[in-house]
């Protein structure tokens, strides 16, 4: 009875409100802190005076200057005036009920490889998915990073053509202009790692199963005995996995757990990938270092996850693929080799993908 007296109350509010005043607010979020396609697109918005908000979510509470809680009374001030909420996973993160007249774009995080949604039977299971409405239609628009993966979002997601929009990811912005600069590069390295003659970044993808602190052991047992003294292993693992992380790495000297916030960070700094299906890889295709690809699971995890959406080997070209164990050759041939070409790079990506996302939602 309270709730619905609420709920009655609020929708006036909203109405009234909305009427009244300019709706020209664009709200962002991106749960697990202040990075990813919409921090750069919120960057984006600010430089072209745009009025912004960052969402902050109660997993990770640091944001831009201009912040506003999550689910908070502020926020429900503020729904009236906002045009578009920018998100890059659920509606949740940002409010448990947003009014049908915000637009909700989902900007996601990143070029799919393993299938998922309603691709997987896994996943299926795992959100209920065969249950009840599709969730993935609380979005208004997804974005796809370019024409190549836009049938796969629609496919995983149950979405229409029209619903999904090939407009890129604003977080590649920053590696297109910036990736090739050594001294914007070497400043955040300097920042983050400090004077480390390479430095390997390893960042695998979330596992389901309970084989990944056996392959996170290989490639940091490789590490020591094979890389130099004076090079360092970043462990970047995904959030989920966050938990084993310093467990991994106790008592080893030239191995430490990822200190960017940002990934994007990371890949500016790191002179060679260590990663196997993650999206990231497509991400740091676009800077033309080496990366090695440790799949000694292949066979279980492209089974488990009902498939891949690209032909593995084809679309890693470029790149080294091991499949039995990490060599000496990762830490020691590839160092200081800047010039590896990669065939999807250029394809799998939209330049300015900031700029066309604000041209169509502003």
């Amino acid at each position: 009875m309270f709730r619905r007296l609420k709920d009655t109350i609020f929708s006036a509010y909203f109405k009234i409100a909305r009427a009244v005043f300019p709706v020209n607010i664009y709200l962002f979020n991106s749960p697990y802190g202040y990075h990813d396609n919409a921090k750069y697109l919120l960057e984006y918005f600010e430089k072209q005076n745009a009025l912004v908000y960052w969402v902050v979510s109660p997993m990770a509470r640091i944001g831009p200057r201009r912040n506003v809680m999550a689910n908070s009374l502020f926020l429900k001030i503020l729904l009236p005036r906002v045009k578009v909420c920018f998100i890059t996973h659920g509606l949740g993160d940002v409010c448990r009920r947003l009014p049908r007249e915000v637009i909700v774009v989902n900007l996601w995080h990143g070029i799919p490889l393993k299938k998922m949604g309603y691709d997987s039977s896994m996943d299926r299971h795992r959100f209920n998915l065969n249950e009840g409405e599709n969730p993935y239609k609380k979005n208004n628009f997804l974005i796809a990073a370019s024409e190549i993966s836009r049938p796969h979002m629609q496919s995983c997601m149950g979405l229409s053509e029209n619903e999904v929009l090939p407009l890129g990811q604003p977080r590649t912005d920053v590696l297109y202009h910036k990736g090739m600069d050594s001294d914007f590069c070497d400043s955040i390295r300097a920042d983050l790692y400090g004077n480390s003659k390479a430095v390997f970044l390893y960042a695998p993808t979330f596992r389901d199963s309970g084989d990944a602190e056996v392959i996170y052991q290989c490639v940091i047992e490789s590490f020591v005995n094979y890389a130099n003294l004076d090079d360092l292993l970043v462990l970047r693992l995904h959030a989920e996995d966050q938990s084993n992380a310093s467990r991994l790495i106790e008592k080893k000297k030239n191995i430490v757990l990822s200190k960017a916030i940002d990934p994007i960070d990371d890949l500016l700094v790191a002179d060679v990938l260590i990663s196997d299906y993650s999206s990231i890889v497509f991400d740091y295709m676009l800077l033309g270092r080496p990366i090695f690809l440790f799949v000694p699971d292949y066979i279980n995890y492209v089974s488990n996850r009902g498939g891949l959406y690209f032909d593995f080997k084809d679309v890693m070209r470029g790149a080294i693929i091991l499949d039995n164990q990490v060599d000496r050759e990762v830490w020691q041939s590839y160092l200081g080799v800047k010039d590896v070409f990669y065939p999807v790079a250029k394809l799998m990506h939209i330049k300015d993908s900031s700029a066309s996302l604000y041209e169509r939602f502003f």
